[in-house]
């Protein structure tokens, strides 16, 4: 992801019903590029089951969305 601008950052997975499943991150990021890697374990660091889930950037003010599909 490319941050515009130095500010807080919160990037969270949920499941599709729209529950936290993983905070990858809840900080203070500086402007550029970042990259993050999810190991598709939940906060309680336990494997999450094959399905899609999706991913919620918060910065700038602004909110941005993905998803992801675990296969195991």
């Amino acid at each position: 992801y490319v941050l515009p601008a130095d500010g807080p950052v919160s990037l969270i997975i949920c499941d599709a019903q729209g529950r936290q499943v993983r905070a990858l991150l809840s900080d203070r990021e500086g402007s550029g590029s970042h990259g993050i890697t999810w190991d598709g374990r939940d906060d309680r660091g336990e494997s999450v089951p094959s399905g899609v889930y999706f991913c919620r950037l918060r910065a700038g003010g602004q909110e941005k969305a993905g998803r992801a599909v675990i296969v195991r």
